[in-house]
């Protein structure tokens, strides 16, 4: 794969042979090292990538290079050239998801579009540069209670009932802006945690129980009432 022509000047009656040397950047004991795994370059001057070589900005973004044109290879002379090259970015990776709590929990609560409630802020990250690294965040198919805001955070925007349903799962899809469109997809368990938002209840509107004069002595059992609450925990405990 040709990346690039270098030419060099000299007179036209001279009558000379180029010969062209391409040396790795960096020094070992004050001298330029004598290899290159990377570029070739023939006798024309035209600086290609090597067989079976593959450039990944991701690795490695720049290459700073030695040319050195020769005019004979036996007490000729010589002159030296810097090349840069720049490996300019392509989308060739998806974006990663952090690491997320499994199960998120959040306070059931009455939340709305106006009133949402911020869950946990979600940030996935892309190698790419530019448009090919910018992340966006949705869910796979649109939800009445949860939605994503712009910077990443989750949010519930309906109401949120623990009683009703305890557990949601979210499949987010996190795209990015290259071309062609990359994205990565995961599932998110979101658990509802308890509120007191539940009076007790008695197993009936009403009690009652007959008892004859003769029969009323001190402690004796008359009747037993029963009451549940639909909440959890301590904020089910009941007291008569």
């Amino acid at each position: 794969c040709p990346v690039l022509a270098i030419t060099f000047d000299y007179e036209v009656s001279a009558v000379i042979q180029h010969t062209y040397l391409l040396l790795q950047g960096g020094f070992s004991d004050g001298y330029f090292i004598y290899n290159n795994d990377t570029f070739d370059i023939n006798n024309q001057g035209v600086v290609s990538l090597r067989k079976d070589v593959t450039l990944d900005r991701e690795t490695k973004d720049s290459y700073i290079l030695q040319v050195v044109a020769v005019d004979q290879l036996v007490d000729g002379f010589s002159s030296t050239a810097q090349l840069n090259i720049s490996v300019l970015d392509y989308n060739d990776n998806a974006p990663q998801f952090p690491v997320i709590p499994d199960p998120l929990q959040v306070l059931e609560g009455d939340y709305s579009e106006k009133n949402p409630r911020e869950i946990l802020m979600i940030v996935p990250t892309d190698a790419d540069l530019g448009p090919n690294g910018e992340v966006t965040l949705s869910l796979t198919s649109p939800h009445p209670l949860f939605r994503f805001r712009e910077d990443g955070m989750l949010l519930a925007v309906g109401p949120l009932d623990r009683e009703s349903k305890e557990t949601y799962e979210l499949v987010v899809k996190a795209s990015d802006n290259g071309s062609p469109q990359r994205e990565n997809i995961t599932t998110i368990r979101v658990s509802l945690v308890d509120v007191n938002d539940n009076r007790p209840e008695f197993s009936s509107s009403s009690f009652a129980i007959s008892v004859l004069l003769k029969d009323a002595e001190e402690g004796k059992l008359l009747l037993t009432l029963s009451a549940s609450d639909r909440d959890q925990g301590n904020n089910s405990l009941i007291r008569y």
